[in-house]
């Protein structure tokens, strides 16, 4: 496996926590997400609960006035009071909210709110007053009934745009999971060639080390066989030196003068000194073999 450059590893390494900060971010973002997404949830809940409950005390409303109107039974008029006092309770709880919980088209529908109120209790006081000609003709114009029909459409389409908007958000996150999803997987791969590529680096660097060692002990072999071989080769021509030496001392001994003696003498020191070099080097290469 072709060994890679310092540089081109040093960028490898640098991969790792660059895409554990990129996971990091992925995850910070996903987690603000599913917070604002748990936010928009209690918020639709808020508003949806307004919203379901002021059509169903309006509607109870109007069917208490239509009733009273067509029988003047008194126990509508109970009915009536209950819806009436259930809205007025359900704009206290509008008035709390915060004016982010308060979409712009739900801030459209509340003025009619109290004009829906002021129809049935016209209608109710011109009935109570002796008036039922001109209550029912209140009645008829339809006028109320169209502020209930707006309030109920506006009411849905409300809470429908609001669980579209749940809807997108959900989708916004599920997008950022997968980018996460993605990044963790690239992450993993990632990590696997890293480990792959350290265990190929160090297998080869170990046989390049098993090699060189096998190298190192080849040549280390043939020095110490080059150290006997040339131990021997100048040893012998050092004893053939020092044995003509010796004859030449012995024979010619008493025909020579204080110079020859003297460049003799040279010889057999030189031959000593070259002895003990060839012995100190061949123990020293003894010592170095054995270690």
């Amino acid at each position: 496996m072709k060994i890679l450059s310092e540089r081109r590893v040093l960028l490898l390494l640098l991969v790792t926590p660059l895409l554990l900060f990129i996971q990091f971010v992925i995850s910070f973002i996903i987690y603000q997400n599913i917070r604002q997404i748990n936010d928009l949830a209690d918020a639709n809940a808020l508003v949806d609960q307004y919203l379901r409950t002021t059509t169903r005390d309006i509607s109870s409303a109007e069917s208490a006035v239509r009733g009273y109107l067509l029988s003047g039974d008194s126990s509508y008029m109970l009915m009536y009071s209950h819806s009436v006092a259930e809205l007025k309770k359900n704009l206290e709880f509008y008035d709390s909210l915060p004016n982010n919980l308060k979409p712009t088209p739900l801030r459209a529908i509340q003025p009619l709110l109290p004009k829906k109120l002021g129809v049935m209790s016209l209608t109710l006081n011109l009935y109570k007053a002796g008036k039922a000609d001109s209550a029912l003709a209140v009645f008829k114009t339809g006028y109320g009934k169209r502020l209930t029909d707006t309030i109920t459409t506006a009411s849905r389409d409300i809470r429908d745009q609001l669980s579209i908007n749940y809807k997108y958000e959900k989708k916004h996150e599920m997008r950022f999971l997968y980018a996460l999803f993605a990044v963790i997987g690239v992450l993993i791969v990632f990590n696997l060639f890293m480990v792959f590529y350290t265990y190929k680096a160090f297998k080869n660097y170990t046989a390049r080390l098993v090699n060189s060692v096998n190298m190192l002990e080849d040549a280390n072999r043939r020095l110490t066989e080059f150290s006997f071989a040339s131990y021997h080769e100048l040893k012998t021509p050092l004893r053939n030196i020092t044995g003509f030496l010796q004859l030449l001392r012995k024979k010619y001994d008493q025909h020579l003068d204080a110079e020859a003696m003297e460049f003799v003498n040279y010889i057999t020191d030189g031959v000593k000194q070259m002895n003990e070099t060839i012995n100190t080097i061949r123990k020293k290469n003894l010592e170095n073999t054995q270690l």
